[in-house]
């Protein structure tokens, strides 16, 4: 049977806050590096060797890659509720509907709930696991064998419209 997709999402990483941060990071280690390697004038009265320069504008071109790279992937099919966390996934996952004990869009609260925003994949408080980039809007997966899932959306509007209009447990193919 073919797949048929109902609702697909890809959410980057857009919160402002989070882009000053890592960039002025790296600009700052850039400006270190210019002024103490390559205007040789030493940064402070004890200032950082060079390796640690380099390092750490090394880590910051790194973050900044990784949050240029960091996507959430999400669909909405006849077979279940497939999602992808890039990099951390290697592959989509899916979520049958067979599966699936009920599934709806709720407002959360990341940082007590899940501890923040990411791939909390640690149930220490008993929620479940969530995949989230940003905000407080998911899709819940309640499984039958008692596990819970929760992915979050920038669409919670077109997510709560297909969920409703699919009686997931016909679904199955």
């Amino acid at each position: 049977m073919e797949t048929k997709t109902y609702f697909s999402e890809r959410q980057t990483q857009k919160q402002k806050w989070i882009w000053f941060v890592v960039w002025l990071i790296f600009l700052m280690s850039v400006f270190a590096i210019i002024k103490q390697v390559v205007l040789k004038s030493p940064i402070g009265n004890n200032p950082a060797p060079n390796w640690a320069l380099y390092l750490i504008t090394g880590f910051s071109i790194s973050l900044v890659i990784f949050l240029y790279r960091n996507v959430l992937l999400t669909r909405i099919t006849n077979q279940g509720v497939h999602y992808r966390f890039i990099p951390f996934h290697r592959k989509e996952r899916i979520v049958s509907w067979k599966q699936i004990k009920k599934a709806y869009v709720r407002v959360y609260d990341p940082l007590p709930e899940y501890g923040g925003w990411g791939l909390r994949t640690v149930d220490t408080k008993g929620n479940g696991i969530a995949i989230n980039m940003m905000g407080k809007i998911g899709l819940q997966l309640e499984l039958y064998n008692g596990e819970n899932i929760l992915i979050g959306t920038q669409l919670g509007e077109k997510v709560k419209k297909v969920i409703d209009s699919l009686d997931y447990n016909t679904q199955i193919i």
